[in-house]
């Protein structure tokens, strides 16, 4: 929410290699990753691993919310480059 258009370096060990993708790409894939697991874990075995997967899909929307928020909000905490440069 606040830099979607930020980089973030990764390593895929299958290829020896790191590469720069874009923030939304990477949190798009994880979000993916975490509902796929999600919705297997419904099923219920003994070779479940027990990791609350619907917790951090919550965690994830709840932090999408708050940025929301605060990018919306950030004015008032922070002056406008328009601002006297002797306003206090």
């Amino acid at each position: 929410v606040m830099f979607p258009k930020s980089k973030i370096k990764i390593l895929v060990i299958v290829f020896f290699r790191s590469f720069h993708i874009p923030a939304f790409l990477f949190l798009g894939l994880w979000f993916g990753q975490q509902l796929l697991s999600s919705f297997g874990s419904l099923a219920e075995t003994k070779d479940t691993s027990g990791v609350a997967w619907w917790a951090h899909i919550g965690g994830f929307v709840v932090g999408l919310v708050a940025g929301y928020y605060f990018k919306q909000t950030m004015d008032r905490w922070h002056p406008s480059a328009s601002a006297p440069k002797d306003y206090v």
